[in-house]
């Protein structure tokens, strides 16, 4: 044995002796530490801790969690602050169910809420914090229109306050009521919150400006430094009406503070108390007032310096990646922005929700152009959710099939091509190019006679754009002259010139 290979042979039994040291000592294999990390940081028993220090926060108003909630009763009780309970009214019980961890209980709500005396506003103003699930558009329309409140302090509208949301955008809503003849003042997200995942909420008001918050990040603001109107009717937590319908909505925790919150704070409770350096909770505030004023530039300049920090916890680092794609794609960068969502739905370090969350939104279709920028893996499980809405699913199967296509699967971009056209919502514009791309699938395989049959019934079919018969003989035309068949190419390629 050489010298050289007898250093090799210590080195991996050195290496092998470490693996087996650390297996016995009952430590994660490396490969595995970040989502050992991130499971921890997100575990139940850290929320158990969190909600400790929130049980002692003299700020906390009103804290309802919702773990000894029963159908049968159907009643909450805060368990900090004020001892106000909440009782559930509807025409249907509510479902209760498993929140954020299998230990954690949670409600189900669509046409029904859970209400109570509305609390009190005072100088400091007030913020909601919630932790909440959205499954769709509930039962109920608002005046005829698709959309769902989330939660209202009387009516929103000319008293109290509400965050609702509205279909197919996605979009949240924060609004303060005002008495006629005014109406609600209010900001809207410029983030969409996908349905399907847990999020953190936070709607908060200092006298001055209005915030809205998801995840941790700030996502709308408006200025108001007006009175409050204190509200006639309860505080809900569901169907409020006033206008609004109601949701498929799953609520794991409700806080109502005494006052307004800042982003230091907002951004620690979205994270269940995950210490954030100074000098990066710094940066994080101002990329989030440059978002709060729109200053898309600043906001991503902001970002990508927290992005620079040598040091971050996963959890962190995953927000400012989440900051830095909103930012971009408010300023339609669109493939840069999925391709920083695709980083962190990736990245196995990050705790669940906040990768759904990003898998989520990297459905980005560009000019109405579906890219296909995360991975083949990523679309797979995309269109496997059971939240997604028409125009998302369809962006996850095309983006799939394009995948499937580059992979040489063909048969496999062909089975998500026939889904597509099961479809009833697909325009026709999108259906002709699916069956222009089915028969594309037949030349990746090399199978061109069968390429060159469904190109020639594509050409032939009823009423076939021009574009896209010209498109059909040429690919035709194509597949001969891959075969090296060059004569009999020519009158594909002759059919097709402008001047034939």
């Amino acid at each position: 044995m050489t010298r050289q290979n007898s250093t090799r042979s210590c080195c991996r039994l050195l290496l092998a002796g470490a693996i087996l040291f650390v297996c016995h000592l009952g430590v994660a294999p490396w490969h595995t530490l970040g989502q050992e990390d991130a499971r921890h940081r997100f575990s139940y028993a850290t929320w158990r801790a969190f909600r400790a220090e929130l049980l002692r926060n003299p700020d906390v108003l009103r804290y309802y969690t919702f773990e000894t909630t029963s159908t049968r009763r159907g009643l909450v009780q805060s368990v900090a602050g004020e001892r106000e309970p909440l009782r559930y009214s509807g025409p249907e019980p509510f479902q209760r169910i498993s929140g954020r961890w299998p230990q954690k209980k949670a409600v189900r709500l669509d046409r029904g809420a859970f209400q109570g005396k509305p609390f009190a506003v005072g100088r400091s103003g007030f913020a909601v914090e919630m932790w909440f699930r959205k499954r769709g558009q509930g039962a109920l329309r608002g005046n005829g229109r698709t959309c769902g409140m989330l939660f209202a302090l009387g009516n929103g509208y000319w008293e109290g306050a509400r965050v609702w949301t509205a279909y197919p955008q996605k979009h949240l809503r924060f609004e303060l009521g005002r008495p006629r003849p005014n109406n609600a003042i209010g900001t809207t997200s410029f983030l969409r919150v996908p349905d399907g995942t847990w999020h953190h909420l936070a709607a908060t008001w200092d006298g001055r400006q209005l915030r809205l918050y998801v995840d941790g990040l700030v996502c709308g603001a408006v200025e108001y430094a007006g009175a409050f109107t204190p509200p006639t009717a309860p505080l809900r937590i569901g169907y409020a009406d006033a206008g609004i319908g109601s949701l498929k909505l799953d609520v794991d925790e409700f806080v109502v503070w005494r006052r307004g919150l800042s982003p230091g704070e907002i951004l620690q409770h979205a994270l269940l108390g995950e210490t954030i350096p100074a000098k990066i909770q710094t940066v994080l505030t101002a990329a989030g007032d440059a978002a709060a004023r729109s200053d898309w530039a600043a906001a991503e300049a902001h970002y990508r310096k927290v992005l620079r920090a040598a040091s971050l916890p996963a959890t962190v680092r995953a927000l400012g990646r989440l900051g830095l794609a909103q930012s971009l794609e408010r300023q339609n960068r669109t493939s840069a922005a999925a391709a920083e969502y695709v980083h962190v739905s990736d990245n196995a370090a990050v705790p669940e929700h906040l990768r759904h969350l990003a898998m989520r939104l990297t459905l980005l279709p560009q000019r109405g152009i579906a890219w296909a920028i995360g991975s083949r893996k990523l679309y797979e499980r995309l269109v496997q959710l059971p939240d997604l809405s028409p125009s998302e699913e369809r962006t996850a199967r095309w983006c799939l099939a394009e995948h499937c296509l580059d992979d040489g699967d063909a048969a496999a971009a062909r089975e998500q091509y026939a889904a597509l056209l099961q479809r009833d919502d697909l325009p026709d514009s999108t259906r002709w190019d699916i069956r222009l791309q089915t028969a594309h699938s037949y030349r990746v395989e090399k199978d061109y006679g069968r390429a060159r049959a469904e190109y020639a019934r594509l050409a032939q079919r009823p009423g076939v754009p021009a574009a896209v018969r010209s498109l059909a003989l040429l690919s035709s035309a194509d597949t001969f002259a891959r075969e090296q068949n060059f004569a009999a190419a020519c009158p594909g390629f002759d059919e097709t010139r402008p001047d034939a």
